[in-house]
């Protein structure tokens, strides 16, 4: 099993291919204001929003991939993430960015190959060691989202997993998945009702959460 705090990070080929930095590093807190930095140069700027979100998008990428493809479509979603700064816009909610550049990556390795299902998903998120309970849990993860998985369409698992793990506002999986945000209210809910359907809550004890969308 592979130690998810140790992915590849862009530290290395991309730390090799990007100017150094010529702007004082400050530490800004949000992602927006070290995007910014990183687009006038500042190579620990874009280190460190790869650090911030590289976990985030593996476990992303790896709901529709092997583990070993997510980690090179992560790697890739950072490369091309830094060669088009210059398109980046401080407007934007830099994650969202990060995260449609990914999703795009994924679906067009997938369009290459032919699509497996994963039993496997998210296996990472109990390790052997875990106390009971958590293992049960995590469980039910596994097989919620194996659930989704078998059910939902590649969109409607996306927008799941953006708004459920990610926390990601409405607003902004719009624009991962270039629909309007309504149309996401839509799909969270048909989702969630498709779910429902298929679920045992005596076996399983698990329901979706339902949150107001933002």
């Amino acid at each position: 099993m592979h130690d998810l705090t140790r992915t590849r990070a862009p530290s290395g080929r991309l730390a090799k291919d990007m100017p150094e930095s010529t702007t004082p590093t400050s530490s800004p807190s949000s992602d927006e204001e070290l995007a910014v930095l990183a687009c006038r140069g500042s190579r620990s700027s874009f280190e460190e929003l790869a650090r911030r979100h590289q976990v985030a998008l593996l476990h992303f990428l790896w709901q529709w991939t092997t583990f070993e493809e997510a980690e090179d479509l992560t790697q890739e979603a950072m490369i091309r993430a830094y060669e088009n700064l210059d398109r980046y816009r401080p407007t934007w909610k830099f994650k969202t960015w990060l995260f449609t550049i990914a999703r795009r990556l994924c679906l067009n390795l997938k369009r290459r190959q032919r699509p497996e299902g994963r039993a496997e998903a998210l296996s990472s998120l109990a390790a052997a060691s875990e106390p009971a309970e958590e293992v049960a849990a995590a469980e039910d993860r596994r097989w919620l989202w194996k659930l989704a998985g078998d059910i939902l369409s590649e969109r409607e698992r996306t927008v799941l997993w953006l708004y459920y793990a990610e926390d990601m506002p409405v607003k902004e999986i719009a624009r991962v998945v270039g629909r309007s945000p309504a149309a996401i209210k839509t799909m969270l809910f048909r989702s969630r009702r498709k779910l429902a359907e298929k679920m045992d809550p005596v076996e399983h004890g698990y329901t979706v959460r339902d949150k107001r969308p933002r």
